[in-house]
């Protein structure tokens, strides 16, 4: 079992009996902007080969339903740094952490996203090779995570916009008749003479 440092955070990947370590997977983060890149792996064993890439940013614009977006972010990365087409993702899992299986024609994976303090970490490792050791690989590997953030007051408030639209159209048109009712109650009036 290999366990990489993910800013604070554990992945602990599976490795088939005779893994040897080989070059980590070259990452572009054009694909990722607001990350860093906090650890990249690979290990290839006599069926397999695995590849692991940890990236970690600030958590202040984390809201619960952001993690389809960090994890379709994952996706992109996944695809830029192994050269795949197209990655069939899998149901999303709740947690912290969250996670989401992936597939391609070559490729076995999960997608994690955890947290740590103010640090959001996304987490990924494939497999390629065969698909039945892959997929027990796949499934054995975890990652460690504290509780999500609470989401700050303008997040909290965006979200519920989005999620409710009519009710706050009709909050913020109340609201803009009651400045303007004040404006103009508190103008200064002409005198009369």
């Amino acid at each position: 079992m290999a366990r990489l440092d993910a800013a604070g955070l554990t992945l602990a990947v599976p490795l088939p009996d005779g893994a040897e370590a080989v070059a980590p997977p070259d990452v572009d983060m054009a694909v990722a902007p607001g990350f860093s890149l906090v650890h990249a792996a690979a290990w290839r064993g006599p069926d397999v080969e695995l590849k692991a890439v940890c990236v970690a940013g600030d958590a202040w614009f984390w809201a619960p339903g952001l993690e389809a977006p960090l994890l379709d972010a994952a996706s992109a990365l996944v695809r830029k740094t192994l050269g795949l087409g197209t990655i069939t993702p899998g149901a999303i899992r709740r947690g912290p952490p969250f996670e989401q299986n992936y597939s391609s024609h070559l490729l076995k994976g999960r997608h994690w996203v955890g947290f740590r303090g103010d640090q959001m970490v996304v987490c990924s490792l494939g497999c390629e090779g065969d698909e039945v050791p892959c997929e027990a690989l796949r499934d054995a590997a975890a990652m460690t995570s504290e509780p999500a953030p609470e989401p700050g007051v303008v997040l909290s408030a965006m979200t519920t916009a989005a999620a409710h639209p009519q009710a706050s159209a009709l909050t913020m048109s109340l609201a803009a008749v009651a400045v303007a009712a004040a404006i103009l109650w508190r103008r200064p009036r002409p005198e009369v003479s």
